[in-house]
């Protein structure tokens, strides 16, 4: 129901995008600009249900093609290609007898799709200007790793696990943004969330949620 109700949002938001861009305004700059991205962050996993035992967060990263068109003098949209990098880690205290703790890192690889409408003070290039906005991604895991290592008192057992098949295809997330521009720099702060769960095996774990806080730097041109 809640994936259900994601897409008919995102539908929506497409219809928006699209509704916009066909009304024509005065003075807006209309032209299409092209950027590049680099972010850093940390990703957190939370278990649904529960408010502890979560999985902290691990420096990660993510880069990104982005476009971005002016639909009027406050609303922009924009579209990206975004390779994300996410890591994760947990340590598991006495998972199991003669065992004193269980050491779990995830790191996952994905290529997403963000679509975002951006609400911003001024799309004049040429002005220092602030921006918020929100939108949805579709996510495609490329590779997700869950490698787990017991401790014991003299040794330790390390074992790696394909997680990708616990993933669902595709990953939709939502994102919020919150950032600084002057042409053609862009500073943004940016948090998400993804809406599918994933399962983590061998640990009896599941129904964990990714989410994340991150900072990105970009620049673009215009055409």
């Amino acid at each position: 129901m809640r994936l259900k109700t994601t897409l008919i949002t995102i539908v929506l938001l497409i219809i928006t995008v699209i509704t916009e861009a066909s009304i024509p305004s005065r003075n807006t700059n209309k032209s299409i600009s092209f950027g590049v991205c680099y972010g850093i962050g940390s990703s957190f996993m939370d278990e649904l249900g529960k408010k502890e035992d979560s999985f902290q967060g691990e420096e990660s990263f993510l880069f990104a093609l982005y476009l971005k068109k002016p639909l009027n003098p406050w609303l922009e949209s924009q579209l990206e290609l975004q390779y994300i990098n996410r890591k994760f880690y947990r340590c598991i205290e006495h998972p199991q007898p003669y065992v004193f703790d269980k050491d779990v890192n995830v790191e996952i690889s994905m290529l997403r799709f963000p679509l975002s409408l951006i609400l911003s003070s001024s799309t004049d290039p040429n002005v220092l200007a602030l921006y918020m906005g929100g939108g949805a991604a579709f996510g495609y895991p490329l590779r997700a790793r869950m490698k787990s290592r017991l401790n014991y008192n003299t040794e330790s057992i390390s074992s790696t696990d394909d997680i990708q098949d616990s993933m669902a295809l595709p990953q939709v997330s939502a994102h919020a943004m919150l950032g600084i521009k002057y042409d053609p720099y862009i500073v943004e702060l940016r948090f998400e969330r993804d809406l599918n769960s994933i399962d983590l095996p061998n640990l009896e774990i599941n129904d964990v949620v990714p989410w994340g806080l991150w900072i990105l730097f970009g620049i673009h041109g215009r055409r």
